[in-house]
């Protein structure tokens, strides 16, 4: 994302004063640039390719941050947010992040102001266990989701009598119960559901 975007799409000639930044799908990866916007405070950059959350750190007035279907993999990321006080509304759907077992669990944990995670609000019930959950854990399964493939259960085949079998039931069975499982119910993720945020922000600051 190069400073000439940024003032091409914003219509401005300096981007410190920037409050609303709409670039949605357009295959972005570096978006440092944003750490020079300390005024802004909507940031719309779902469908692109970003993979840290360390520029947005510079921005302390933002308060709706949209990055659905990027490269976000590691919950280590989410520690870039937690100065920013005045974001409410997070929206990391359809990163690879988002399929860690803690993953909501640890946004609430470390960014209490939140109001809205992925269209879902934040409940109270969330918030008393992300009070009394450990961080470490989820970093740790974090680690492994990067650094490990799991073991595929074995292959099912047909016995002579046609019943299905597996070749080894236990090692199955052992493969399961390695997954860790998250204090929260999964949270469904609804295309449909996430395109009226970015939308309206897109009307609000109208087509390039």
């Amino acid at each position: 994302m190069s400073r000439e975007l940024v003032q091409q799409r914003c219509r401005c000639d300096q981007i410190k004063g920037i409050k609303k930044l709409n670039l949605y799908s357009m295959e972005l990866g570096d978006v440092s640039i944003i750490s020079e916007m300390p005024a802004v405070e909507e940031v719309s950059l779902s469908l692109n390719n970003i993979s840290s959350l360390r520029p947005f750190a510079k921005c302390p007035e933002i308060t709706e941050l949209y990055l659905r279907k990027n490269n976000v993999s590691d919950l280590k990321e989410i520690l870039h947010l937690r100065n920013l006080s005045k974001l409410k509304v997070l929206w990391l759907a359809c990163n690879p992040v988002s399929e860690n077992p803690y993953y909501r669990i640890f946004i609430v944990k470390h960014l209490p102001h939140l109001t809205k995670l992925d269209n879902e609000e934040v409940k109270q019930e969330e918030r008393d266990a992300a009070a009394k959950f450990n961080p470490e854990v989820a970093l740790g399964s974090s680690e492994n989701m990067q650094s490990k493939t799991p073991t595929p259960p074995p292959m099912v085949r047909k016995s002579s009598n046609n019943v299905l079998q597996t070749n080894n039931q236990q090692t199955n069975q052992s493969y399961n119960s390695q997954r860790p499982v998250s204090p929260f119910k999964p949270v469904l993720q609804q295309e449909k559901k996430t395109e009226r945020p970015e939308s309206a922000l897109s009307h609000k600051q109208g087509q390039a």
